[in-house]
């Protein structure tokens, strides 16, 4: 029934109903399982001019689901997303520059991309954006702007920036060495199940 309606409203121009059929046909909720259907309808969505559509769109195209493996297409769509606003397509373009996937690898468009996903408060991209800041990957190598968005990364609950901040904090890169405050970070990150900062923090016959 659901099906049903979903396709009377899409057929009436409405995307959020497109989208839903999609993730139907995806799921194989009310009808088989249909990757194929389901980018389709995602399609359509997407053209309808929905941003999340378009970026999820990029995602069946960046792994090839429902559709052949295509990353310059999934850069495509991406952009388009992201243009829109869509934090989460700024971050997957950051990624896919960096990485040089569907697009030559340039890690000055990555930090480009990174940095207004990470002003969106997009954390896996303000962590992404510490590394880059830290390593001196696409911008100057500068270990205290690292400390800065990875610190409001971890804030934001993202545990791979806590996990980084501790082996900073360890090393003293970027900021003086103190062990405590690596300690700190690992036990908060490991409190939310992170299996890397449990294991940093058994090393040093510590629990949490």
């Amino acid at each position: 029934m659901a099906i049903q309606w979903f396709t009377r409203a899409a057929d009436a121009g409405n995307a959020s109903a497109m989208y839903n059929l999609g993730v139907m046909h995806e799921r194989g909720q009310g009808t088989p399982k249909d990757e194929a259907k389901a980018v389709e309808w995602y399609t359509k969505a997407a053209v309808a001019g929905d941003a999340g559509e378009m970026f999820y769109l990029g995602l069946m195209h960046a792994e090839g689901r429902g559709t052949p493996k295509d990353e310059a297409k999934a850069i495509e769509w991406y952009t388009k997303a992201a243009v829109a606003g869509n934090a989460s397509a700024m971050h997957n373009l950051g990624f896919m520059h960096a990485k040089g996937h569907g697009t030559p690898k340039d890690e000055a468009k990555a930090v480009e991309w990174y940095t207004k996903a990470a002003r969106l408060g997009y954390a896996s991209a303000m962590n992404n954006l510490g590394l880059m800041h830290a390593d001196g990957q696409g911008t100057p190598k500068d270990d205290a702007k690292a400390i800065e968005w990875l610190t409001k990364a971890a804030d934001a609950g993202d545990t791979t920036a806590m996990i980084n901040l501790g082996v900073m904090h360890a090393n003293g890169f970027g900021t003086p060495k103190d062990e405590a405050k690596a300690i700190e970070w690992y036990t908060k990150a490991a409190r939310l199940d992170d299996a890397d900062a449990q294991e940093q923090l058994r090393t040093r016959g510590l629990t949490w």
